[in-house]
């Protein structure tokens, strides 16, 4: 059932953010929360932002919420990519998306630019920046936009994870 409490959790994983609430730590039952980006407290307004989140990536609001319901179960961004992944091809592809980001992002920690002086490499996936258009998406910080763009990519070029894995072990890039 889609609730505040699912929605916010979701937004937690996905934007990689502590909250905290007067109180109750980690309560999720208000209109707006407080939380905590970047060790800066900022008020959070959950249902206005996701309705700007979907507006921006062209959704539906309900849509979005939907979303959010579906994926709400997920406590980190590996478990999400799993649920993404197993949805989509099975259990078996799991383990070599999960090789992959674990090259391209220092096992699953870099999620900004890569520090690369000569390159764009950005994000989970180390997209360059022709990589983030040539799938459509937009450069983005959001963990769980890399992790959709990076499945997008993959399935694109190489069809599955174990075709982009096995790409990578010749090439040492996908």
């Amino acid at each position: 059932m889609l609730n505040k409490t699912n929605i916010i959790t979701l937004l937690a994983v996905l934007l990689g953010v502590v909250f905290v609430s007067p109180g109750v730590a980690g309560s999720v039952y208000a209109e707006t929360i407080d939380l905590t980006v970047n060790k800066k407290p900022v008020v959070f307004d959950c249902e206005s932002y996701i309705e700007k989140q979907a507006l921006d990536y062209g959704l539906d609001p309900k849509l979005m919420l939907a979303i959010a319901e579906a994926e709400s179960k997920c406590t980190t961004i590996k478990q999400y990519a799993e649920i993404k992944i197993t949805n989509k091809w099975d259990n078996s592809e799991w383990k070599y998306f999960n090789k992959i980001i674990s090259k391209e992002s220092a096992n699953w920690t870099v999620t900004g630019n890569h520090n690369l002086s000569l390159s764009s490499a950005f994000g989970l996936g180390g997209f360059l920046n022709a990589t983030w258009k040539s799938v459509g998406c937009v450069k983005s910080e959001i963990k769980s936009v890399q992790v959709d763009c990076t499945i997008e990519y993959i399935e694109q070029r190489y069809g599955t994870p174990k075709k982009a894995w096995d790409f990578h072990i010749i090439n040492n890039w996908y």
